[in-house]
């Protein structure tokens, strides 16, 4: 409707489970540059949980890896990935970022010793409208992330155990810098 406001608008596509990208353009981006500054963000945001840890680690492969990405849309992904890592820990345990290069690609983990996700729900997970331990979850966020990181030409793969936890590994090209 032309009187609907872009608040209402926005509001109303959440309700309908629409997705929306940001309509920022693509560029080349140092990978580092915008992991560490989001990791010292949730080291912030989850402070009151005590016993649970976010590392980072960056390994002689990670240094100097560009992608080609929307940097608002990429920090989404990435936040969203933890925050659910941190949700699956409760109140104990260790959320692990990861930076590598592996070839033409650089490939980020997010891993945590989480309650982990049942087999028969982990294939479907990524899927609009799949979600698994949130009562009030809708099943956006890892959908969200699946497509837009394959927009950029990369992957996103998810793999768990229950009681040991999960690991989801995103893959992207290599870009110039």
């Amino acid at each position: 409707k032309p009187t609907e406001t872009l608040s209402n608008q926005a509001e109303l596509n959440k309700a309908n489970g629409a997705v929306l990208v940001a309509k920022e353009p693509s560029s080349n981006y140092l990978l580092s540059s915008l992991i560490d500054p989001l990791i010292t963000e949730k080291r912030l945001q989850f402070r009151s949980k005590i016993g649970v840890e976010i590392d980072c680690r960056l390994d002689a492969t990670s240094y100097g890896l560009f992608v080609n990405v929307q940097q608002t849309e990429f920090k989404r992904v990435l936040s969203n990935l933890i925050n659910n890592s941190m949700e699956a820990l409760e109140d104990k345990g260790t959320v692990a970022v990861s930076l590598a290069g592996q070839g033409a690609e650089a490939r980020i983990e997010v891993r945590d010793t989480g309650k982990g996700v049942p087999h028969k729900i982990l294939a479907s997970l990524g899927t609009k409208g799949v979600t698994h331990g949130k009562a009030a979850g809708l099943g956006l966020g890892l959908y969200h992330a699946k497509t837009t990181l394959e927009s950029w030409g990369g992957s996103l793969k998810i793999t768990s155990a229950p009681d040991k936890g999960t690991t989801v590994a995103i893959r992207l090209p290599q870009a110039q810098p």
